[in-house]
């Protein structure tokens, strides 16, 4: 796989308490800075947690903005302290449809 790819593990978002979803899956990141569109513009991510599949990585995770730090609702601009291309298990608690 290649830096920016995103995969899902459920077709369908599960419901959480207060109108939350959360999705979860797996990403492509690099440390060079990548934005990851994990849900429509409609959602608001709230939460996102990354760990690396082989428990070496580091990342930082930035909030709905894109990789030129733009407000772009429902996407995450992420980078690991590894120049190597990293499989990251992603879980995402957001708001809206």
């Amino acid at each position: 796989m290649a830096v920016g790819d995103i995969t899902r593990d459920t077709g369908m978002p599960i419901p959480l308490r207060g109108g939350f979803m959360r999705l979860t899956g797996t990403i492509e990141a690099s440390s060079s800075a990548t934005a990851f569109a994990l849900l429509p513009t409609t959602s608001r991510l709230v939460s996102v947690q990354v760990v690396g599949e082989d428990g070496l990585s580091v990342a930082e995770v930035d909030l709905n903005v894109n990789a030129s730090d733009s407000a772009t609702v429902g996407t995450a601009k992420i980078a690991t302290n590894d120049p190597t291309v990293r499989t990251l298990r992603y879980d995402c608690i957001y708001a809206g449809s």
